[in-house]
């Protein structure tokens, strides 16, 4: 698989989450979480939770808990499994900034619904 369809994927993914997602009053706080996919096929999107529910928005939130910046082998491998998360970022291949909390709450959101 190269890497244009690796980046539509990716988004495929992330565009049907909000569509899955079901509120269970432990869900993240408002906030958004973008994903900035690097490299000259990559793209930016971002998921935000918003009074118990989650939008897909196109490119980069400024305002985002946190950022994910990989090249989109890199993001695929790890949203496929193929890559720890902790893998990613230990070796330097994914950059997290923001609110970690923030983030692990997202995750197990996603991780209900995945």
């Amino acid at each position: 698989m190269d890497t244009s369809d690796k980046v539509a994927n990716i988004r495929k993914a992330f565009e049907r989450l909000p569509g899955l997602f079901e509120t269970n009053g432990n869900d993240p706080a408002d906030g958004a979480l973008s994903v900035v996919l690097t490299g000259s096929e990559g793209e930016s999107f971002t998921l935000r939770m918003k009074e118990d529910e989650c939008v897909f928005e196109e490119g980069e939130a400024e305002d985002a808990k946190v950022k994910v910046i990989a090249k989109p082998d890199i993001f695929y491998s790890v949203v496929r499994g193929e890559m720890s998360p902790m893998n990613a970022v230990f070796t330097g291949r994914m950059n997290v900034k923001g609110s970690m909390s923030f983030l692990q709450s997202f995750r197990e959101v996603l991780h209900r619904h995945a």
